[in-house]
């Protein structure tokens, strides 16, 4: 196929919203991205913690990436497929996520975000071990996405 869907292990977002990303993809974006993020809608069930590292990270990552998005590390995707043939990424934890929009960000991508109420449910376990994924993003922005940019930046020039 010509589309490459992406979810959550976890299912926490409901699947039928991807019609929401396929329809961004025929409106003529490259990526389209689940957010729970909408002005009003109160998350149920998310730990404040989860909410707290969410929000430190977009504010960091939007700094960085060079796109405004409500959120960087949501799997449920859907990508053109050229997108993904045409970046190349090293990342393969969480933080791919991220390097994935940065990679396609710098190739001129088109994103969209769809609202998709995300059900944190506690009897799903989820594979984010705090401690874990904070290292390797820290060592994704400092070893990857910083340098990457400078040098982005001087090659543009």
């Amino acid at each position: 196929g010509d589309i490459i869907i992406s979810t959550e292990s976890d299912l926490s977002y409901p699947i039928q919203d991807t019609e929401k990303l396929l329809a961004k993809l025929t409106d003529g974006y490259d990526i389209a991205l689940a957010t729970p993020f909408e002005p009003g809608v109160k998350h149920e069930n998310v730990p404040v913690h989860r909410l707290a590292l969410s929000n430190m990270g977009t504010m960091i990552y939007t700094v960085f990436v060079g796109n405004h998005l409500s959120t960087y590390a949501c799997f449920f995707r859907a990508y053109k497929k050229e997108v993904i043939k045409n970046i190349t990424f090293k990342s393969n934890g969480f933080e791919s996520q991220v390097e994935i929009l940065w990679r396609a960000n710098q190739k001129g991508y088109k994103m969209a975000e769809v609202f998709s109420k995300q059900n944190y449910r506690a009897d799903r376990p989820s594979k984010f071990n705090i401690p874990r994924e904070l290292g390797r993003h820290l060592n994704f922005l400092c070893g990857t996405l910083i340098p990457g940019n400078v040098e982005h930046f001087f090659r543009k020039k």
